[in-house]
């Protein structure tokens, strides 16, 4: 079984207030955008998700940083759909 593959790079998370909250957006709607509905593009964008959780559980991310993300991808999603 092959690993997953990282699609949140640590450097995002050290610097979440700087950049890392954009670049984590700006992936999400490059995935979200992507119309070809593929299989590698869910699992891609499920990583994501994941590995943000990961960071909460972990302690690198604070819950309201995760929470206020998820939130503006969710606002982000219902304008794409």
């Amino acid at each position: 079984m092959a690993a997953a593959t990282v699609v949140v790079p640590v450097e995002w998370i050290k610097n979440w207030e700087k950049s890392g909250r954009g670049e984590f957006l700006h992936l999400c709607r490059i995935l979200s955008e992507n119309k070809s509905h593929d299989s590698s593009t869910y699992r891609d964008f499920q990583q994501a998700l994941y590995e943000l959780s990961y960071h909460v559980i972990k302690g690198n991310l604070k819950h309201e940083q995760a929470s206020n993300v998820l939130s503006d991808i969710s606002v982000s999603m219902r304008m794409v759909f």
